[in-house]
């Protein structure tokens, strides 16, 4: 049975919360998601690309063109990964036992709550693709999954404190197009960050999500 994802439309309600970053939310679409480890990045680094992010995001309110959705990933997505993909911090999920963690826990809800997509966890941080249930929120859900992996984590490690860095980074998946580059981009994060094997766990599978048909279209 196909997975029915709905298209971003700015015609219907769309909720904007904020926290130190912006996160929207609309019924029955699919969010890439994006969660760090605490020491994965500097304060100061952290600091100017949320400033530089606010105030692109003052000048170029939604909804957005094509053109203005590929210059935001090009300036913060895909800085924000490159940051990531140099590999501050302890990088604690590199140990075969804590990425199983956080896999164990991310497939737990599967197909309940959630349908899970792709997903990477790589050692200061994951990606994935998902698919909320209806009326199951998504920024609960990212709570839980780092409440959880954290104190699996922490009883393999023996360390404590906290984990995980307070916010996620999310992103409403727009459209097929986009899915499919993101979920290639999952697939290839491990290699383009020079990873050895057994340092990353690699999953989840896009196959059979089916996007509807777009009323812009």
């Amino acid at each position: 049975m196909p997975i029915l994802v709905k298209p971003l439309d700015y015609a219907d309600p769309l909720a904007i919360r904020q926290k130190r970053l912006p996160h929207w939310r609309q019924d029955g679409c699919a969010y890439f998601v994006t969660c760090r480890l605490g020491d994965s990045l500097p304060a100061h680094t952290l600091r100017l690309w949320a400033g530089a992010r606010s105030n692109w995001l003052q000048l170029h309110p939604s909804p957005w063109t094509d053109a203005e959705a590929l210059e935001y990933h090009e300036r913060f997505t895909e800085a924000m990964e490159r940051h990531l993909d140099a590999g501050a911090g302890g990088c604690a999920l590199g140990h075969p036992g804590c990425a199983r963690a956080v896999v164990d826990t991310l497939t737990h809800g599967n197909g309940t709550e959630y349908e899970l997509g792709s997903f990477v966890v790589m050692p200061n941080h994951m990606h994935l693709l998902v698919l909320p249930m209806p009326g199951i929120d998504l920024s609960a859900l990212t709570g839980t999954w780092k409440l959880i992996s954290a104190r699996r984590i922490n009883r393999i490690t023996g360390r404590k404190g906290r984990l995980w860095a307070d916010d996620a980074f999310d992103h409403i998946v727009r459209n097929a197009q986009e899915l499919g580059r993101i979920d290639a981009y999952i697939r290839r994060n491990p290699e383009k960050a020079g990873l050895r094997p057994g340092t990353y766990a690699l999953g989840g599978s896009t196959d059979g999500w089916t996007f509807l048909p777009s009323r812009l279209q």
